[in-house]
């Protein structure tokens, strides 16, 4: 569990050591558009293996728990044969972008051809990452869900904006792909090394059924994930690439406090469904004030000190023009805030089995949210930005409703005692 949280949090700081050697390397247009590219891969490379993955994990730990290997050679292959073809299909599809030339913009191609290669590299990790942890290698898993395509950028995409005397674009994509595609490889490598005692092979049955089951989760986890990339798509795409840097920056900086809220859900797991089985709904609600408190108090301090020294960090670490990216990442934090005043009700949710109506309340709100910023867009980026935080009150105070609804009670911040902090164990 420690070492989960401590890949999350080191894939964020590697993140950031990217991007604010690009930031301070290449133009701002150029930034900008690197970040656009981004905000897409990160989006929706979960696609690729088709939710295989995501019902595979599931079967795998099921056949891990009561101690039988019987079909995880079958679910194994499945799963990576789906996920190579789908990469295959993505590598195909830049190739003949390579080839036909389809946009009239140089840089819009290039764009394309980074896009559809890293989406393929990506997928591949996230595939691998998912039947790693899965088979009970958690440690593997999640090194290469959170920092192992960060580190190989490190050693490709930092060296290239740092010694070439103009950095451009191009150069940026090509040591990005690189980096992506020497990830996926030993990710690859390691999944054999670790499985190879098993009879792996694809089944056209087995296939179908993975997908059936795993298609929802994707479509959940897709729709979670872009929110946070929302804003700077639609500045990107709406208003200028240069100003989808300055989004870009603030809200990666406001992701990086989320994962403080991210790490204390993933901790609080296994207390949620210990306390729902044993029917304990006093303890239950409790508890979940408590990690609202903790979580909301984490948002505040980041809030303030953003204020106080927000703009001239920013500028320090990622250049005096992106520096203005701390009035937006005031308001963000505000979203963060938002989440967090409501504790994990998402989480709640899904451990009380209404997966489905977390995933209708994330349907409607990421279209409204997606509608909402293309129609403020034209105001300014911060008018996006607290679109943002609109759209976060908005879906966890509807789960929050449902939780009241269906559990009994309504999650909001409690100060704890030592005891009930202890609890959160």
């Amino acid at each position: 569990m420690l070492t989960t949280v401590f890949f999350r949090y080191l894939g964020t700081l590697l993140q950031f050591v990217v991007l604010a050697v690009i930031a301070r390397s290449v133009s701002i247009e150029d930034y900008g558009l690197y970040m656009m590219c981004l905000s897409l891969v990160f989006s929706f490379y979960y696609v690729s293996g088709l939710g295989t993955s995501e019902s595979g994990l599931a079967q795998l730990s099921r056949n891990r728990a009561l101690e039988q290997e019987e079909g995880n050679g079958e679910i194994v292959g499945t799963v990576l044969v789906t996920a190579l073809v789908c990469a295959a299909v993505l590598v195909c599809a830049a190739l003949g972008i390579v080839i036909l030339r389809p946009f009239a913009d140089p840089a819009t191609n290039v764009a394309a051809i980074f896009v559809l290669i890293f989406l393929s590299a990506g997928g591949v990790i996230f595939n691998v990452s998912q039947l790693l942890m899965g088979l009970g290698k958690s440690a593997a898993g999640s090194f290469f869900f959170y920092p192992a395509i960060n580190l190989t950028l490190v050693f490709s995409t930092v060296p290239t904006a740092l010694l070439l005397s103009q950095t451009g674009f191009v150069d940026l994509t090509i040591a990005t792909g690189i980096g992506a595609t020497l990830a996926g490889g030993v990710a690859l490598f390691s999944l054999w090394r670790l499985t190879r005692e098993l009879s792996c092979g694809w089944s056209f049955a087995r296939c179908k059924s993975l997908i059936y089951e795993g298609a929802g989760l994707t479509a959940l986890r897709i729709l979670h994930v872009s929110s946070f990339w929302i804003p700077t798509m639609v500045t990107g795409f709406l208003l200028a690439p240069a100003l989808a840097g300055e989004m870009g920056t603030a809200g990666r900086l406001a992701i990086a406090v989320s994962a403080v809220i991210a790490a204390v859900r993933f901790f609080i797991r296994p207390a949620i469904n210990r306390a729902l089985a044993m029917e304990d709904l006093p303890k239950l609600r409790r508890m979940l004030g408590t990690v609202a408190f903790i979580t909301t108090s984490a948002g505040v301090l980041a809030l303030i000190a953003n204020e106080l020294v927000g703009e001239e960090v920013i500028g320090f670490f990622f250049g005096t023009e992106l520096a203005s990216a701390a009035s937006l990442l005031s308001v963000l934090l505000l979203s963060v805030c938002a989440e967090a005043v409501f504790g994990p009700v998402d989480e709640l949710l899904k451990a009380n089995g209404q997966q489905k109506a977390v995933g209708w309340i994330y349907g409607i709100g990421v279209s409204s949210f997606l509608l909402g910023g293309i129609l403020v867009a034209n105001l300014g980026l911060i008018w996006i930005a607290w679109f943002q935080v609109a759209y976060v009150l908005g879906i966890f105070s509807a789960m929050n409703y449902v939780v009241y609804r269906n559990i009994g009670f309504a999650v909001f911040p409690q100060v704890p005692s030592l005891c009930e902090i202890k609890e959160l164990r």
